[in-house]
């Protein structure tokens, strides 16, 4: 389960930071992150969401996301 998890995040991130200008074309702009990000923030966006996915993949595979959640809830929801 974790090698499928692994490979999907990947691809999908690595064809995320590809095709961006696609994904933009076919979905438009955003426009907060226009704001946020200044000019060609919608494009900047994808590409950051398609490497943290990439990232976080991976860190889903070697089991560091559990422990990286777990200790940011663990902040939030003290016994």
């Amino acid at each position: 389960m974790k090698w499928l998890v692994l490979f999907g995040g990947n691809l999908l991130g690595f064809l995320i930071v590809k095709y961006n200008v696609q994904i933009v074309r076919t979905f438009g702009r955003i426009s907060w992150a226009e704001r946020k990000l200044g000019p060609a923030g919608t494009y900047t966006f994808y590409k950051l969401l398609g490497i943290l996915l990439s990232v976080g993949s991976f860190l889903f595979f070697t089991g560091q996301l559990q422990n990286i959640v777990g200790s940011i809830a663990g902040l939030f929801f003290t016994k």
